[in-house]
């Protein structure tokens, strides 16, 4: 309508029909409304646009709608009527039957020559009738204009000319067109063809006509001429087909018919050249030749027949028009097929170009053949909507078909780290990660950047701060996990705000990538966490920042805990099935200004957490370098020690006796069995990175490993002496507090006192201890190796107890005598 509204004088049009019509503005006029009986002008119109209003009984709409209802007629001729008013109005042509003589003067065919091929007219066209060898009638194919064909009912299809190929024996070739003009064109000049009634529809077994015969496919100048020559050719090679084939064009012309009907005098020339310029045909190779349609495409696939791909986008041919349609405006294919290693679950890699570049994405088989689930694509750029989604589908689901030799087939994990032989993220070999868009921002930070040299030159000299060492070596042995088949563990650095804690976790994390991109920090969800350390599975998990949860103690030990397990929690679906659950490897790098490990923690997160307090530089600048340094060069010396380790294969062999060694020496020289093990896989990663990163000597190497770990091993004897401390202080004013239960009065016996000295029932302590989350069995032994609690021995084996009589019988204690009490607490 719009493009009317100024062809029309709208005042003259509602003149008819509106009584006392009178201005009532500017671009305005009323009058009485001719859709009631009508007595104060309530109707009124714009004569810019057409658009109307009655006041008292609410009709509205514009200058089509008022014909409408005014006329009672329906919108087609309301339009119609506009349009003659405007003077737009053209008559529709009427269109000429397709008739045998029609076709005759479109092809410029002898009218007489295509009768004796028995081409008759029927009600709506002409019928062509196909016959075999032997002159009987095959099938019959109706045209009902210059795109538009039907087969009849009962048609058996083959070839069409079958019943010429005794008049061919002449010739030594024969030639395959698509269609019958084309045929009908080739006769006309007594060439040799047939035609094939389709781009794809040419079959094995229709090769056994062609036998005695040379092949001369023509192929024309588009998407079908090469699924032409493809399918033909696929087919002549699965029935062995012995004798030569070639390809031929005409250049300049689409095909012989064109040729024909633009210059007929040419004819004859222009063939015998196109036949001696006719070029062999390998059939094997051009059944499985792809299409090379947008130059740069990551891969390249045959197109399905009756679809066009180019930079615009991928169009559908419209058969009744005969032209292309564009439905897509981004170009959109099939680039690999994902199995998951996982799950055997198989998803599609898509390419599309966007912005003159090609993007990657992975998409469910489900999503992308589903006309209402493809319209997700649209939130990735992709031209799709509820309007052409359908052909879409189906133009993926045909390219799928045809190139299911083609398209490679790649496994698919969820996951980084060890999958067989092989790790991810640079050792995968074909390996693909499969994640969503939010786990893609730390596929992309594993990459490089920089140079190795200044990264080893920065990060070798910052080695020298035992700390530091130990974090960095971490980091290497997160892998060696799996190898060793060593339980999770984290390490925990704890100090002041300006210590370079964040600088030493970021250079940890550049072993493997951009540390700013694979850092993680403890302001997260427990399901994002765990989500996580499942995406970082066999590599360390870096997360900055204890203090931002607070005094959240309880929040923190259940990671702790989760994390360490290994594993995700078990849940539901709406469906009432059971979600996916996920596992995981992994040494957890954790920083902050205060402890994980409270007083009162339970055992377990001391046996899970490495702390360490301090800094790990020797000065604040070189803490601020670190920064400068990782942010610039990263990515280089994970792949560099893994791909060493499994070319020279020292996973079974030197991995192995280097923890054994350290395990052994550990033992031996320091009394704190907690954490020997970790230490131990850390020390011997850090023999193997100073050989293979820093290109330091066997000896030296195992020399400084060890001074680190004894340093590492050391501090935490001391947090454990600590700890112990605070244990026997809890004892001490438990007892004194509660001394009233130790009398013979006591509804609650805890024990009895004699001499200063408390005797304890065990059960009651062990109650007591766990209340406040101190391990019983621990405490007693730390305190009977300090001589502060009393022993015996029983069946020649230490007890850190005593036997006493007490109430009629025997019973064993926990002798324990406080000093203080010696000295200020007279009984």
């Amino acid at each position: 309508m719009n493009n009317l509204d100024s062809k029309i004088n709208w005042a003259d049009f509602y003149k008819k029909y509106v009584k006392r019509l009178k201005k009532a503005g500017v671009s305005k006029m009323q009058g009485l409304c001719p859709f009631h009986n009508d007595h104060k002008a309530s109707f009124w119109f714009n004569t810019v646009n057409g658009c109307f209003k009655c006041e008292a009984c609410g009709e509205s709409g514009n200058g089509q709608t008022f014909l409408e209802k005014i006329e009672n007629i329906d919108s087609k001729e309301a339009y119609k009527r506009l349009l003659k008013i405007a003077g737009e109005y053209r008559e529709p042509e009427k269109k000429e039957k397709f008739t045998l003589r029609y076709y005759s003067e479109m092809k410029k065919l002898p009218l007489e020559f295509l009768s004796e091929l028995q081409i008759k007219n029927t009600r709506n066209g002409i019928v062509i009738p196909y016959f075999d060898a032997e002159g009987a009638v095959l099938c019959k194919r109706n045209r009902y204009g210059e795109r538009m064909f039907s087969w009849a009912r009962g048609s058996k299809i083959n070839l069409y000319g079958l019943w010429k190929i005794k008049d061919f024996g002449a010739f030594d070739y024969i030639v395959l067109v698509e269609g019958e003009s084309d045929a009908h064109t080739l006769w006309l000049y007594n060439i040799p063809a047939l035609g094939v009634p389709g781009a794809s529809t040419f079959r094995q077994e229709w090769a056994e006509h062609l036998k005695d015969f040379n092949v001369y496919i023509y192929k024309e100048p588009d998407q079908g001429g090469k699924t032409f020559l493809r399918k033909i050719c696929g087919e002549l090679f699965k029935a062995a087909f012995k004798n030569e084939v070639f390809e031929i064009t005409i250049p300049n012309f689409k095909d012989p018919s064109e040729l024909h009907i633009n210059a007929q005098d040419e004819f004859q020339n222009r063939w015998n050249a196109v036949i001696e310029s006719a070029v062999k045909v390998d059939i094997e190779k051009a059944a499985v030749k792809p299409d090379e349609v947008i130059k740069g495409a990551p891969v390249s696939l045959r197109i399905p027949q009756g679809f066009k791909l180019t930079e615009d986008g991928i169009f559908i041919l419209d058969q009744k028009r005969g032209i292309d349609v564009r439905f897509c405006s981004t170009p959109v294919i099939i680039s690999k097929r994902l199995v998951s290693i996982e799950t055997n679950e198989e998803k599609l890699e898509i390419a599309f170009l966007k912005d003159k570049k090609w993007h990657r994405q992975i998409v469910q088989r489900s999503t992308l053949f589903q006309n209402r689930t493809i319209i997700q694509l649209s939130d990735i750029g992709i031209n799709v909507t509820s309007e052409n989604s359908k052909f879409l589908v189906r133009f993926l689901g045909a390219l799928l078909d045809e190139n299911m030799d083609l398209i490679q087939i790649s496994k698919s994990v969820t996951q980084m780290g060890w999958h067989g032989r092989k790790f991810l993220p640079y050792l995968s070999g074909d390996i693909v990660v499969d994640v969503d868009s939010n786990g893609s921002r730390w596929v992309n930070a594993y990459h490089k950047s920089g140079k190795y040299e200044e990264w080893t030159k920065h990060i070798g000299k910052c080695r020298e701060n035992y700390i530091f060492r130990f974090i960095l070596a971490a980091s290497f042995a997160a892998p060696l996990l799996k190898v060793m088949n060593h339980r999770i563990f984290m390490i925990h650095n704890w100090g002041n705000t300006r210590f370079g804690k964040t600088a030493a976790l970021k250079a940890a994390l550049s072993v493997w990538g951009e540390a700013e991109g694979l850092m993680g920090n403890f302001n997260a969800t427990r399901v994002g966490l765990e989500k996580m350390a499942s995406f970082f599975n066999d590599l360390p998990l870096g997360i900055d920042e204890k203090q931002v949860v607070g005094n959240r103690q309880d929040f923190i030990e259940s990671l702790v805990y989760m994390l360490s397990l290994g594993k995700s929690k078990v849940r539901g679906t709406k469906s009432g099935g059971l979600q996916k659950s996920s596992s995981w490897r992994s040494i957890i790098l954790t920083t902050g200004e205060e402890p994980i490990i409270a007083s009162n923690s339970q055992s377990g997160i001391n046996t899970r957490v490495i702390e360490i307090y301090g800094a790990p530089f020797e000065n604040e600048n070189w803490a601020g370098k670190m920064h400068k340094v990782t942010a610039e060069n990263y990515g280089f010396a994970g792949e560099k020690f893994l791909g060493s380790l499994i070319n020279e294969g020292r996973f079974l062999t030197n991995i192995r006796e280097l923890y054994d060694t350290f395990c052994r020496e550990y033992e031996s020289e320091i009394k704190i069995g907690t954490h020997m093990a970790n230490v131990a896989l850390i020390s011997a990663a850090d023999v193997l990175v100073s050989e293979i990163v820093f290109n330091s000597s066997r000896e030296k190497a195992l020399e400084e490993a060890k001074n680190m770990g004894y340093k590492i091993l050391m501090e935490l004897g001391e947090q454990q002496e600590d700890v112990n401390d605070k244990a026997y202080e809890f004892i001490r004013e438990w007892a004194i507090s509660n001394r009233n239960q130790f009398e013979n009065d006591a509804k609650q016996r805890y024990g009895y006192i004699e001499s200063r000295t408390f005797y304890i029932l065990p059960s009651i302590l062990e109650e007591a201890l766990g209340k406040k989350n101190y391990s019983y069995r621990k405490t007693i032994r730390a305190l009977g190796e300090r001589g502060l609690i009393g022993s015996s021995y029983y069946n020649g084996k230490l007890q850190y107890s005593v036997v006493k009589r007490f109430g009629g019988g025997i019973s064993r204690f926990i002798e324990i005598k406080f000093k203080e009490l010696e000295e200020s607490q007279p009984f």
